[in-house]
């Protein structure tokens, strides 16, 4: 179970993502969870559209991941990101460098 500090720390984190700093940088900047970040960053009153990829950027990523072996369950086991949140976000990026 997380602590109200969890979420704190996370929210600050956004703010540094929204900024240009990745996910990974921004949590260990702010002592944060990943996972909380990626989790607050698919509620849509903290995003702007200018975070989204084009759809059919996402869809080429959709069609890359679903035949990936590290995506179970609609989680990428590399970094334990959900993919419907980070198929759609302009400033993530494979971890195994394949999109």
């Amino acid at each position: 179970m997380y602590k109200n500090s969890d979420y704190e720390n996370a929210n600050s984190a956004i703010h540094l993502i929204k900024n240009g700093l990745s996910i990974i940088d921004a949590a260990e900047k702010t002592n944060s969870n990943a996972q909380i970040i990626n989790i607050m960053l698919s509620n849509e009153e903290v995003l702007t559209e200018d975070v989204f990829v084009e759809d059919t950027i996402k869809t080429q990523r959709q069609n890359i991941c679903s035949t990936c072996d590290k995506n179970k369950n609609n989680t990428c086991m590399e970094c334990a990101c959900p993919l419907p949140v980070i198929l759609n976000m302009k400033f993530k990026e494979c971890p195994l460098g394949k999109w």
